[in-house]
């Protein structure tokens, strides 16, 4: 096993912002060398909350490639945080990071040299001399980071701590890749794209959107990166309840790890869809088939779909099939390069289709990626979904992230989705009135 292998998505996405020549071992160096550490202490660690923002940042920062240390108490687990087993927060990620060393480094303790803080909450970080300090709070469905300076405000609910951990690696990360400047194929681009910023918020939904415990029965297209996010956030909810089934051929390789959210050390060379059936849990029943959607549909052995559908992959004509099923409703997550893309579709709707009614595929088989990136996509998909499961949405909606510009105006964008006169589906339709 080695980190070049690992990281090989990530290292073609660095790269492209980069003069020709840079080799991987000198990336490979300025990652491996940039410290974060991620600090609490017990009363702003104790919350649901808070031990989701901490464990997911952890997880997204490291399958990045950086240094990540654990300044924060072992207290119990409020809740399950997979893909840890421990009950524990800081033994246990620590444990997930020794595991998948020397892939990736995540451990306790305190670096000598700090040049990210991220603080969760109020607690206290003078001891911290760092380059970049990230003060994270949120509420029940928005991440920030920046002041006022408070206590963690979210208590059970996941969803604006899975977005305070979205936008801190991205921070992080951009404050890595400012070391590698003096190599930028282009300086004004490079700073545009890079340049770091220490106070925004981000909102994923309403904040009226009430949270469900029981999730009835998904049908997730894909088990890759995308899916693993939205799963990853799904698992957080509370006491969850409801019947997922994964469809996916694949099986995990080493060029997994740096954005699967799901994926242990124990996963590569397992069928995806069958490796998550680990995180069953009484209640939440978790089934896999692992043959493609288009074999499963023509074979007959979906059978009828069920009325909630997340498809997390790049490939438009799998979308396209997805949506010619009629579920009730459809998700879809995806990425290209350093940008994330989720929209939502409901029967009688503007469709997947209408969004999206060319293939322009060019075929590629390794596509460059980055954990927070796909992280984004799945997490926005599943908040969209969530809001069609509590009947807070009825609208065809697409969204548009750039995680590495989330400050500026062109970061995030929402907007309906319209029918579109080539669609095979709505091509003679219109809007309704």
């Amino acid at each position: 096993m080695s980190l070049e292998h690992a990281l090989d998505r990530t290292l073609r996405l660095i790269k492209e912002e980069l003069n020709d020549g840079v080799t991987d071992a000198i990336i490979l160096e300025m990652l491996g060398d940039t410290n974060v550490v991620i600090a609490s202490n017990a009363p702003n660690a104790a919350s649901h909350s808070a031990q989701t923002a901490i464990v997911t940042t952890a997880m997204l920062l490291a399958r990045c490639g950086l240094n990540v240390w654990l300044d924060v108490p072992d207290v119990n687990l409020y809740e399950p945080q997979p893909p840890l087993t421990s009950s524990k927060l800081a033994s246990g990620l620590a444990e997930f990071g020794e595991a998948l060393t020397p892939i990736f480094n995540l451990r306790r303790g305190r670096p000598k040299r700090c040049h990210v803080a991220i603080i969760i909450g109020n607690s206290a970080y003078q001891k911290y001399d760092a380059e970049l300090e990230l003060r994270l709070n949120c509420t029940a469905w928005s991440g920030r980071v920046g002041s006022p300076v408070e206590p963690w405000h979210a208590t059970l609910w996941p969803f604006g701590a899975l977005t305070a951990s979205a936008i801190a690696a991205g921070e992080a990360f951009k404050c890595a890749m400012r070391r590698l400047r003096p190599y930028a194929r282009s300086m004004d681009t490079f700073d545009l794209q890079f340049h770091c910023a220490d106070r925004y918020c981000v909102s994923i939904a309403p904040e009226e959107t009430p949270l469900p415990t029981s999730l009835g029965a998904i049908d997730i297209v894909s088990a890759g990166a995308v899916s693993n996010a939205a799963l990853f956030s799904l698992l957080r909810i509370p006491k969850v309840n409801g019947f997922i089934r994964i469809i996916e051929p694949q099986s995990y390789d080493l060029t997994n790890h740096n954005r699967c959210m799901l994926m242990s050390i124990d996963s590569c060379g397992k069928q995806k869809a069958n490796d998550l059936l680990n995180y069953a849990r009484p209640g939440l029943k978790l089934v896999s088939v692992t043959s493609t959607f288009q074999d499963a549909v023509a074979n007959g052995s979906l059978g009828t779909l069920a009325p909630y559908v997340l498809v997390g992959v790049d490939d438009i004509p799998t979308r396209w099939e997805a949506q010619a099923q009629a579920p009730s409703w459809l998700g879809v997550g995806a990425t290209t390069h350093w940008c994330a893309m989720s929209s939502c579709h409901f029967l009688g709707n503007a469709c997947a289709r209408c969004l999206h009614p060319y293939d322009g595929g060019d075929g590629a088989q390794v596509a460059p990626t980055i954990s927070f990136v796909s992280f984004w996509a799945g997490l926005w998909t599943a908040a969209y979904f969530i809001q069609a499961l509590v009947g807070s949405s009825t609208v065809a909606e697409q969204a548009f992230i750039a995680p590495t510009a989330l400050d500026s105006a062109h970061g995030i964008w929402t907007t309906q989705v319209a029918f579109h006169p080539s669609c095979p589906i709505h091509g003679t339709s219109t809007p309704p009135a």
